[in-house]
């Protein structure tokens, strides 16, 4: 925990331990004025004590410089490195040789200039330029109750899960907790060794993002401590689909949705893509519900996006049996979103009624059935319908995110009565109407500057 530790205690660890376990050696060789000798061979010249001192408190952050001049021992003189480092604004003297050889730490540990007799620095430790960048203290140092507090730290780091496997783009939260719990700083940083494979926020939420192995580490903010969970990001491919029905038989205006089974149900990308053959004929939904329109034969597709697999269902749209009466055409309107809405079902229309919609009467007949559906979507963002006969307008609409909710009526092959098709450019939503009435159109577009759409489908007379 020296990491963490306040600089005199750093200082004075490092001290220590050098005056405990170095002892003085002078072979008359370069060696042991190393930190290595006095470091592994546990023995040095002064020389080797002062690098390695040095070494240690460039290690943990404490500024430090070796002094080497002239020593005087009791009667013997010679030259002689120590020590002097930073505490505060101002620099001490050390010197862990003398330290070792006179089992003397009072005399030697954090001196001011003025109580370190005998060492006597060389002449380029007493420039005026040396003396400003180092300062050094007159007084000797007096540690504060800062220097000698005892701190927690955190000994040992906890995850809830030391394994994980997650599909790609999957996530799972993990958990960390510390020891002792009176650690004084128990906050941790989240780390990956590979964000390529999965990613890690700072909350410990991790993020699979593709094929491979990562290590997500929970770490002290000393970096002393850390728990590690090994994430294993793999990819569980489609191997089989199936529809429960490979036919179907529907009369025009019905609907049905097929029913999806998808192997192994533990797969990664279980998106599947719907499509039909004759969008006129029958209509799908991304949920596999099947619209029949018109009478015909058409293949319904279902394909896996991440395999490519598919399976199919041939549709067969009849038409109606029997007759079909005209259809009477409801018209609504919405006071608080300004909506026009349209509709043949009359329990509909009484239950707008009965939420606040104003029913406006009949707006037109339509023809009980034809070749010229209209198809009826509906926004879920902005909360209105819009009504068309171009499949093409329908398909686009639906790729934009509205939702197709069937055919809502029929236009007359006949083209008897027009259903004129105005469009507000200052509404946002809610902003066509649909009327068989001329004069309305004409106030719309020539008085209120709606633009005209040209006609949207036809009804048939009275």
């Amino acid at each position: 925990d020296v990491y963490t530790a306040s600089d005199y205690q750093k200082i004075k660890a490092v001290f220590d331990w050098i005056k405990e376990n170095v002892r003085y050696y002078d072979d008359n060789t370069s060696f042991t004025g190393t930190a290595y000798s006095a470091l592994i061979d546990k023995k040095a010249v002064c020389q080797g004590y002062a690098v390695l001192f040095y070494r240690f408190m460039h290690e943990l952050g404490v500024e430090c410089r070796v002094i080497t001049g002239t020593g005087t021992f009791g009667k013997n003189s010679g030259g002689h490195a120590w020590n002097i480092v930073r505490l505060g604004g101002r620099f001490y003297n050390i010197d862990t040789t003398w330290a070792a050889t006179a089992w003397d730490t009072k005399s030697y540990f954090l001196k001011g200039s003025s109580s370190f007799p005998g060492h006597d620095p060389f002449d380029q430790y007493k420039e005026d330029s040396f003396v400003s960048a180092y300062p050094m203290s007159a007084s000797d140092y007096k540690p504060t109750a800062a220097d000698t507090a005892k701190t927690i730290h955190v000994r040992k780091v906890f995850l809830d899960k030391k394994t994980v496997t997650l599909k790609p783009g999957a996530s799972v939260q993990l958990s960390a907790s510390v020891s002792p719990a009176g650690a004084a700083d128990k906050s941790l940083k989240w780390q990956s060794d590979d964000a390529s494979v999965a990613v890690v926020d700072k909350n410990g939420k991790v993020t699979a993002k593709k094929n491979g192995f990562a290590l997500i580490s929970a770490v002290t903010n000393d970096g002393m401590r850390k728990a590690v969970c090994r994430v294993t990001v793999e990819h569980i491919p489609v191997e089989l689909i199936a529809l429960n029905k490979t036919e179907l038989k529907l009369q025009r205006g019905q609907s049905e949705t097929l029913t999806l089974s998808l192997l192994p149900a533990d797969a990664t990308d279980q998106t599947i893509l719907w499509t039909s053959s004759d969008t006129q004929i029958a209509w799908v939904s991304d949920q596999g519900r099947i619209i029949a329109d018109k009478a015909g034969t058409c293949t319904i597709t279902a394909k896996s996006a991440d395999s490519g697999l598919t399976a199919v269902c041939q549709v067969t749209v009849a038409e109606k049996e029997g007759t079909s009466p005209p259809a009477v055409m409801y018209r609504l309107y919405n006071p608080n979103s300004g909506e026009h809405f349209y509709t043949a079902k009359e329990k509909e229309k009484d239950a707008l009624a009965k939420i606040g919609w104003t029913y406006e009467g009949i707006g037109w007949n339509a023809p009980g059935i034809s070749d010229v559906p209209v198809y009826r979507m509906y926004n879920g963002n902005a909360g209105d319908h819009h009504y068309t006969m171009k499949a093409k307008e329908r398909d686009a609409l639906v790729k934009a995110g509205w939702t197709y909710e069937g055919i809502g009526w029929y236009s007359d092959e006949k083209e008897e009565v027009p259903l004129y098709r105005e469009y507000n450019p200052n509404a946002y939503s809610c902003n066509h109407n649909y009327t068989t009435n001329r004069k309305e159109h004409d106030y719309l577009v020539g008085t209120l500057g709606w633009h005209d759409e040209g006609i949207g489908w036809y009804g048939i007379r009275e």
